[in-house]
């Protein structure tokens, strides 16, 4: 869609390798044309069968990187594993059912209004399961703070009949995949 008119705009990577593992990301920015900040970053991998790590290996490597998680669970299609930050940038497990729930999926569906005042950054990770192992790895990473602040943004620049002016916006660490 067109970021100067209220859209987002996102870039999209995909690579393949010659077992059969795919790994595309996607990189979602604000809906106005003034920020270049991203809001949203979605990594998905597929491992083909017989190359398929086991769900206590993903989630020893996420751990590595993310620390410890704020929330787990399962589900039928696999493993849902959180970690969840006020807008502040604390660690906030007691708001993970909110957050989580209300993290969005790109332009399918966005941030709800409970995770307003509740959310800051949150890593969601899906790890389905097919076969004995993990066949699809989907992290989702959004600065749901960012994001209304941005729609905020928008919303004001539109009531004023003008152009968005670049601002600087309050940023999130980036975050190594």
């Amino acid at each position: 869609s067109d970021p100067a008119n209220g859209g987002d705009a996102r870039i999209v990577a995909t690579l393949a390798d010659d077992g059969g593992r795919t790994d595309r990301t996607e990189i979602w920015f604000g809906g106005d044309a003034a920020s270049a900040a991203s809001d949203f970053i979605v990594r998905r991998m597929q491992f083909p069968e017989g190359a398929r790590p086991s769900v206590a290996q993903i989630e020893q490597s996420l751990t590595g990187k993310y620390g410890a998680p704020h929330a787990a669970g399962d589900d039928d299609q696999g493993r849902i594993i959180a970690w969840v930050f006020d807008p502040a940038g604390a660690p906030a497990p007691q708001a993970a059912d909110v957050c989580v729930q209300n993290i969005g999926d790109g332009l399918l569906q966005q941030p709800g209004d409970a995770a307003r005042d509740t959310c800051g950054l949150v890593a969601v990770a899906d790890i389905a399961t097919a076969g004995g192992g993990v066949s699809d790895l989907t992290l989702r990473v959004r600065d749901v703070a960012g994001w209304f602040e941005n729609q905020d943004r928008h919303l004001k620049v539109q009531q004023a009949g003008g152009t968005a002016q670049s601002a600087a916006t309050p940023g999130v660490q980036p975050v190594k995949f």
